[in-house]
């Protein structure tokens, strides 16, 4: 049993983190056409782009380290819910309805979705 929750966990870390990383690649995209970004929405600014893909950036590097388990003296169901409540404070972190135009909005609705079913997934390797 032990084992199958390994390997859930880390499958559920490893699509954790693909999402991190095309959030990532959408914030940096939105970097690169601000002046376009900005003229569809003047709320948004530099600032939160670029607070945007730092934080990105740590949870991409966070997640990645959490793929090695060997090096983790917790059990996996801490480690689990440790990762979950890690995804969890991403979306505080995270949060700004300005970030993107209509163009990203809706994928980047969905890949937080999809951030929140594994948040959930980890939660039920805990239980």
């Amino acid at each position: 049993m032990s084992e199958i929750k390994e390997q859930q966990y880390k499958n559920l870390v490893e699509q954790a983190l693909v999402q991190f990383s095309e959030l990532e690649s959408i914030v940096l995209s939105i970097k690169i056409s601000f002046k376009e970004e900005n003229e569809q929405d003047p709320r948004l600014t530099i600032n939160i782009v670029d607070n945007r893909i730092d934080v990105l950036s740590s949870y991409v590097k966070r997640f990645k380290s959490y793929q090695d388990r060997e090096k983790s003296d917790s059990s996996i169901e801490k480690d689990s819910d440790y990762v979950s409540q890690s995804i969890q404070s991403f979306f505080r972190k995270f949060d700004n309805p300005f970030l993107g135009s209509q163009k990203w909005y809706q994928r980047i609705k969905q890949i937080e979705n999809q951030l929140t079913n594994i948040s959930i997934e980890l939660d039920k390797l805990v239980s």
